[in-house]
């Protein structure tokens, strides 16, 4: 809760590199829409993960929060040492595991015809499901990354409920406010000697659901920051 509270004290000034997007969920009204890069599409790093566990869990790929455990291999990713472990897809999820998103696009099936029924960016992965989240060539701007969570959470993507349910089970971060419950996955990437940091997800409230997505580009960036920033963010126009 500290934390959390410590987070508003930030100042709400977006700088040059960053860009922010809240949307209602039940109106589909733009509540704030703040900094210049709302449809420059680009990299979605590790945000791509939702889409890959939206296909994975409608094709049996994936089959709840728990299973299945896939066991790290040598050879896999491991620029993190805590991808060099058996994980789950709650714990790929919560880590961003490189190798286990790799898995997962391996065994989808006609994956670019999914990019594409859902309107995903630039629906381009023609470095192959291999290099995915991290491929070269997929892109995304931040307006249809929060249409995309739109469609997702009021159900009007061409997915079984069950593989909606499932993904929204596996992005839980935390309890805020004891009655706030923030969902979300962030993203990195890096070109040209600039850093490209994601966070996107929504806010459950009582009364309602918030949906947003926070980018920041910049040379370099903190871990967190782009957690803490959403944060002040979202207290402040809510």
């Amino acid at each position: 809760m500290k934390a959390f509270l410590l987070t508003f004290l930030l100042p709400i000034f977006l700088s040059a590199g960053e860009t922010f997007i809240l949307i209602d969920l039940k109106t589909h009204q733009t509540i704030t829409q703040l900094g210049t890069n709302i449809d420059a599409r680009v990299r979605p790093g590790c945000t791509f993960n939702i889409f890959l566990s939206l296909i994975g869990f409608e094709q049996g790929v994936l089959i709840d929060s728990q299973s299945p455990i896939m066991a790290y291999q040598e050879g896999y990713p491991d620029y993190l040492p805590i991808w060099k472990q058996s994980h789950t897809p709650t714990t790929w999820m919560q880590y961003s595991v490189v190798w286990y998103s790799q898995e997962v696009a391996k065994q989808i099936q006609n994956i670019d015809d999914w990019l594409n029924r859902l309107d995903y960016g630039n629906c381009d992965l023609s470095l192959g499901p291999h290099h995915s989240p991290l491929t070269e060539t997929l892109a995304i701007a931040l307006s249809e990354q929060t249409e995309f969570l739109y469609k997702m959470l009021s159900y009007q993507l061409p997915l079984s409920k069950h593989a909606v349910d499932q993904t929204k089970q596996i992005l839980y971060r935390e309890t805020l406010l004891d009655t706030h419950h923030l969902f979300g996955k962030t993203g990195w990437t890096k070109e040209q000697g600039e850093e490209t940091a994601w966070f996107i997800g929504w806010l459950e409230t009582p009364a309602n659901t918030y949906i947003f997505a926070y980018l920041l580009q910049e040379e370099e960036i903190p871990t967190d920051h782009r957690i803490e920033r959403t944060k002040a963010l979202l207290h402040q126009f809510l």
